[in-house]
């Protein structure tokens, strides 16, 4: 069943003053969380972030950047409450193998 728009969950309020802190330590987590929060933007404008089970492919991922610490891929399952499932595709050369 698809969630009307008014169902589904909004973005979190506060993306604007975490991106535009001063700090060394926002600056990291801007930085870290840019790509997990910019998908859970994405699937919010598609009207998808109110599927059960999300399926996202990164192509073309870079090592020091979308493969570093998979762990931070988590804050996109909590800024989509109704997903409770994620699976991350890195489609790629700089993938590394299994």
């Amino acid at each position: 069943a698809k969630l009307r728009r008014e169902e589904r969950a909004a973005p979190p309020r506060r993306w604007r003053e975490v991106a535009l802190g001063g700090s060394a330590l926002e600056a990291v987590a801007t930085d870290a969380l840019s790509f997990p929060l910019s998908g859970a933007l994405l699937a919010y404008l598609a009207g998808v972030d109110g599927a059960e089970t999300l399926t996202v492919h990164i192509l073309g991922p870079e090592p020091a950047a979308e493969l570093r610490c998979r762990r931070k891929w988590l804050a996109m399952l909590a800024a989509l409450p109704h997903v409770r499932s994620l699976r991350l595709l890195f489609c790629g050369p700089r993938v590394p193998a299994r």
